[in-house]
């Protein structure tokens, strides 16, 4: 008769494994519960349950070893106490576990916009129009759902080296060390970003966002590059080369103005139809481009010398604008009956004054739509000024009246022709984000440890795509839209659109609508 094999005590370390897989097992039990009531994302409750039941086992097994059989000794003296190392690991995996789950739920939203240059006259009153956005869509609360609502606004003046610097949400003023564009790009809890101002920077911020698949919705940026990925056949530009970007991929860059072509073909279109006195000439059949050397300057450039020689059938010369405009001008040896500007910021301005002081006091000025900010104010001027912009005509519309009540009720910043359309990328964007938490749920950290971060964003791509094609309709202060395949706005009527404006004569920064139908 064989007798009962006693029951094996535990070793000291065996006793230290198993108050350690007893302590998992509470922790991962404890965190499940928390994660239920809370209402936190149901694949981590669910690994969070495995993880407890796991340890669980083993433990049972580690204090009642007669459950595995005395035939497996060696099965209990080796490979079990490996299991245990195990579940030593699995314990430490807890903690960030844990921290994980006790993380309030929070959707970011990333702002990259030029705060320090002298584009920040229209970073400022962007970064009010996206705020105002939040503000309205949220209730004030900066919550969606569950989820709080947090912008990530960041200096993009330096992204030509893929470099950012974070800046205070509240004034646009940097905060902090500059670092690389992978922090925003690597934060799994971005879900979308709103900029940036300038092509140039576009160019650098197309391929990384797009490989994240990050949605980014640009409310200025107008190179026709941008979402055609390939060059006009004049430009030859090795910035449009788009290195590192899929162009394969699907697309995840989308923007509100138009892109320059349209807005050259409708001011080259004006010029045209406007004739002098009786004759047939062109107002602006004599004409020269300036350009401010910027990636944006030189690729508007070349589409308004070719938007007017189809039109007007004669070579327009481009001049590089230096930091001399009068000396630029002296240069030319023809008098234009108009001089055009392609480029952003005050040297459209600077360009103007000196007109007057080198014998084009009467001369045509047309820019592009930049010029509207700065305060232009002159009651000796004779030469019309135009602008024009690379949005449709919305200024009155009952929503953009609405918009402007609100922003100039909030702000003392300058209310710019760019304020509105950050406003709506932002709504369009939050909005999406409201479409896509109906499918899928945001990563809870800003590591991506469940591998969720694709799948949300590309969820919230998808409904930018939708808008205003099926049951997903929004119209925002600039006007009603919906992306074609490139990601450009097609407008209500279902066509790109711009519109020239009139500066009024002595007034302090006041312009008037032109209405104009191209002729067929």
């Amino acid at each position: 008769m064989n007798n009962p094999q006693p029951h094996p005590s535990l070793s000291r370390i065996g006793k230290v494994f198993s108050a350690i897989a007893l302590l998992a097992t509470i922790a991962a039990f404890a965190t499940t519960i928390f994660a239920i009531l809370n209402q936190r994302d149901t694949l981590l409750q669910i690994i969070s349950f495995s993880l407890g039941f796991v340890s669980l086992v083993v433990a049972i097994i580690e204090v009642f070893p007669g459950a595995i059989g005395f035939t497996q000794q060696i099965l209990r003296d080796t490979i079990f106490h490996i299991l245990m190392v195990i579940i030593v690991i699995i314990a430490l995996c807890l903690i960030p576990l844990g921290f994980i789950v006790l993380q309030e739920p929070t959707i970011k939203i990333g702002v990259t916009l030029p705060f320090t240059t002298e584009d920040r006259k229209d970073a400022i009153p962007m970064l009010n129009g996206i705020k105002l956005a939040v503000n309205e869509e949220t209730g004030g609360s900066e919550r969606i759902g569950k989820y709080t609502l947090q912008l990530v606004p960041v200096d993009d003046a330096a992204m030509d080296f893929y470099k950012i610097q974070p800046v205070w949400e509240g004034n646009g003023n940097p905060k902090g060390n500059i670092a690389d564009f992978t922090t925003i790009t690597g934060d799994a809890q971005i879900a979308g970003i709103i900029g940036p101002f300038n092509s140039g920077v576009a160019i650098h911020e197309i391929p990384p966002t797009n490989k994240a698949s990050i949605a980014l919705i640009s409310p200025a940026t107008t190179a026709d590059c941008l979402t055609t990925l390939t060059n006009f056949k004049k430009d030859n530009f090795e910035d449009c080369a788009f290195s590192g970007l899929d162009k394969n991929a699907e697309k995840t860059f989308f923007r509100l103005p138009s892109p320059d072509s349209i807005r050259a073909e409708m001011l080259a279109g004006y010029f045209w139809q406007t004739k002098v006195g009786k004759g047939e000439e062109r107002t602006g059949k004599d004409a020269v481009i300036f350009d401010d050397r910027s990636f944006f300057g030189r690729t508007f450039a070349n589409r308004l010398q070719e938007a007017w020689e189809s039109k007007m059938h004669k070579k327009v010369p481009i001049i590089d604008l230096t930091n001399n405009p009068q000396d630029d001008l002296k240069k030319l040896d023809f008098k234009p009956d108009v001089i055009l500007f392609a480029g952003t910021g005050s040297k459209a301005i600077a360009l103007y004054y000196a007109m007057k002081t080198t014998g084009y006091s009467d001369t045509t000025f047309a820019s592009s739509s930049s010029i509207m900010r700065g305060g232009l104010a002159d009651s000796s001027a004779k030469g019309d000024i135009y602008a024009v912009s690379p949005y449709g005509y919305f200024d009155e519309s009952q929503q953009y009246g609405q918009f402007s009540s609100r922003y100039k009720t909030t702000y003392s910043d300058e209310l710019t022709p760019y304020s509105a359309g950050a406003y709506d990328a932002t709504m369009i964007l939050l909005k999406s984000i409201k479409e896509a938490l109906k499918f899928k749920n945001p990563p809870v950290a800003s590591w991506d440890i469940l591998f969720q971060a694709d799948q949300f964003r590309t969820e919230v791509i998808r409904a930018i795509k939708r808008l205003n094609i099926g049951n997903f309709q929004f119209t925002g202060a600039t006007g009603t839209y919906h992306f074609d395949p490139n990601g450009d706005a097609i407008g209500g009527n279902n066509e790109k659109e711009a519109t020239i404006y009139m500066h009024t004569r002595g007034s302090n920064n006041l312009w008037e609508h032109v209405p104009y139908t191209p002729e067929q």
